[in-house]
């Protein structure tokens, strides 16, 4: 299939349609067909606690405020990472992470298009005792339904929500607040992720 060119100018583009970002992940493609890319804007605040594990590399560029990225290591262990306005931060394919983003920031995030044989994730960890809480897999044909929708399947199940090998209770998500000095280190750290995932 032929593609024209498509030229926008971004920040327009974002004042046009900022009504239609809405919780619990606040995204929205610029184009949806003729294009090897996804290309998405991200506005905060977002309410997530899941993490999302997907085929492509994910490229973020925070334009405006700092967002935190929780992410889980090959090593099993929940990392965390500020993402500052301006900066351009790689998230590598399959690494399991929870971008999180408080009220007034806007970023672009470019991934892949999937191929049949390429299905996301989006899964949750016990915040008790760290088994797999709960996953759903699925062949990605319109991130911004799908990711929505197997969030709020989550959040309105507490079935889902009960962990089965130790009996915790997985929270909601609320709209995400920067941690206290985060925004000022910028660093990496151990521990508990955003919203205790």
């Amino acid at each position: 299939m032929t593609v024209d060119p498509i030229s926008l100018n971004l920040r327009r583009w974002i004042s046009d349609n900022a009504d239609r970002f809405q919780p619990p992940v606040g995204n929205r493609e610029l184009w949806k067909n003729g294009s090897q890319f996804i290309f998405m804007v991200s506005r905060g605040p977002n309410s997530r606690n899941d993490f999302h594990i997907s085929p492509s590399d994910e490229i973020f560029y925070q334009l405006t405020g700092d967002i935190q990225v929780d992410y889980r290591d090959e090593d099993g262990h929940f990392e965390s990472v500020t993402v500052h306005e301006g900066d351009v931060f790689l998230m590598p394919a399959m690494v399991p992470h929870c971008p999180l983003r408080p009220a007034g920031t806007w970023g672009a995030v470019i991934q892949r298009v999937r191929t049949e044989q390429e299905p996301d994730c989006i899964l949750w960890y016990c915040k008790s005792c760290g088994d797999r809480l709960n996953e759903t897999w699925f062949g990605l044909a319109d991130i911004e339904v799908q990711v929505k929708a197997a969030i709020d399947r989550f959040n309105g199940s507490e079935e889902l929500r009960t962990c089965a090998n130790c009996g915790s209770v997985h929270d909601v998500a609320g709209p995400f607040v920067m941690p206290q000095g985060a925004a000022a280190t910028g660093g990496r750290r151990n521990g508990a992720c955003g919203h205790g995932a």
